[in-house]
C-alpha cells in the first residue's frame, strides 16, 4: 500500500477480509499521503520494499 497506514484501503481490509490471514506493509500513519520530499519519499519507500521481503 502506497498510502499511510491510516488512508487507503487498510481500514477496508481490516473490516472486511478476517478469513485470511494477512499482514501489513506499509507505511506508519502519517497525517499527509505525500512526504513532501523526493528523497523522504525514496527512504520510506526502500524501508517498505525491503518488510514486503523479510
Amino acid at each position: 500500500q502506497e498510502e499511510p497506514k491510516n488512508m487507503g484501503a487498510y481500514g477496508y481490509m481490516l473490516m472486511n477480509f478476517d478469513l485470511v490471514k494477512w499482514r501489513y506493509v506499509g507505511t506508519p500513519a502519517y497525517a499527509a499521503p505525500a512526504s513532501g520530499s523526493h528523497t523522504r519519499d525514496r527512504k520510506r519507500h526502500n524501508e517498505v520494499i525491503t518488510k514486503v521481503f523479510e
